[in-house]
């Protein structure tokens, strides 16, 4: 159904490294959001970026073919529109031609927003509601980076963004396939040495628990937890000390499908941080008002 003029309707589009993303949404009185449209597609704007530093010209068209149709749903319920792309456009040496086309083609403006106004955009979707004065850690790995905030209330007041993600360390040590314990080493070497040099030695009073959204954090919880169960602070220890451990189903065993192929979100596991709790998926539309 389209909006009427009596109603605002806000529009997000999330061009990740893994998939893109689109939500239509009306605020209500109580600060809350009515959704009424969301997509999200797994085009992998990524593919192939952080080995070549471009998005191969095939990768482009399935972009750009989303665009189109996400720019028409948008101006079918007559939405105020913010559209982000963020670590593999951000880094692709031809993303002034994929904003030119996405301008062109879907009549969409296409922001390419830096990793710390990730960071604030994801702090701002996962905190929203929160008590003023609570404490609040938030991690968020992506495909090509993971962001980092810590927040008073619904308020950031440190960010970070760091450049891990699972496809990124995916392509960089071409760990699609089995993962041998000397290159699983190498990987845990490069992440800890990323992270050292980003994220502050003392980073000073952060709370017990952190909050995280994305794909490859729900992957670690389904990893990590027994069948059925939530799982516990060294449940996630184990699973990422031992990725091809004990769990219920095979992909919670083995990392694996059911053709022996590890899935791109496995490589997240080997720079998740702490026991985390677990907001709904985070969303730019409160960012569109």
């Amino acid at each position: 159904m389209a909006a009427t003029n009596n109603h605002v309707v806000l529009g997000a589009i999330d061009v990740g490294t893994n998939s893109v993303k689109l939500e239509l949404a009306r605020p209500l009185p109580n600060g809350s959001f009515e959704t009424l449209h969301d997509e999200r597609d797994p085009v992998r704007p990524g593919e192939g970026v952080f080995k070549t530093g471009w998005i191969d010209k095939d990768v482009a068209e399935r972009l750009l073919s989303t665009l189109r149709r996400y720019g028409a749903l948008c101006r079918r319920f007559h939405a105020r529109v913010r559209a982000v792309a963020t670590s593999a456009v951000r880094e692709a040496k031809n993303r002034d031609e994929i904003i030119r086309r996405a301008r062109a083609e879907a009549g969409l403006n296409l922001e390419v927003v830096s990793g710390r106004e990730e960071a604030r955009l994801i702090c701002l979707g996962v905190l929203h509601g929160r008590p003023a004065h609570s404490r609040a850690l938030c991690v968020d790995i992506g495909g090509g980076s993971t962001e980092v905030a810590s927040a008073i209330g619904p308020r950031p007041i440190n960010l970070w963004s760091i450049s891990l993600g699972a496809v990124r360390l995916t392509e960089l040590f071409d760990s699609s396939g089995k993962v041998s314990a000397r290159q699983l080493a190498r990987m845990r070497e490069y992440t800890a040495e990323v992270v050292g040099h980003r994220l502050p030695k003392r980073p000073g009073r952060f709370p017990k628990h952190a909050l995280g959204s994305s794909g490859t954090i729900k992957a670690v919880i389904a990893f990590a937890a027994p069948e059925g169960t939530a799982p516990s602070r060294p449940d996630v220890w184990a699973s990422r000390e031992n990725p091809c451990g004990s769990g219920g189903r095979r992909r919670r065993k083995t990392g694996t499908d059911a053709g022996g192929r590890i899935g791109r979100s496995w490589p997240g596991r080997r720079h998740f941080p702490c026991n985390q709790q677990f907001p709904p998926r985070r969303n730019l539309v409160r960012d569109a008002e």
